[in-house]
């Protein structure tokens, strides 16, 4: 969902904001390394706080469990 973003997209990381042009190369530098905490926009950008994923089995296995799907970063 991210790739079809057209808008830039700034992306918080440990507090620090990273700029790009669309969400198209947002989710190249991103991807299979954050799940996204957070979501909003702030003038003429989409914001999107991340944290770095968590790779417990066990963790998206509850998930699955909880809500009946599989997880879905984006």
């Amino acid at each position: 969902m991210l790739s079809k973003i057209k808008s830039e997209v700034i992306c918080i990381i440990d507090g620090k904001e990273y700029q790009y042009k669309d969400g198209v190369i947002a989710y190249q530098q991103i991807k299979s390394k954050y799940s996204i905490s957070s979501v909003y926009a702030r003038n003429n950008s989409i914001v999107l706080e991340l944290t770095i994923k968590q790779n417990s089995s066990n963790w998206e296995k509850e998930y699955k469990e909880q809500f009946g799907e599989e997880l879905s970063y984006f």
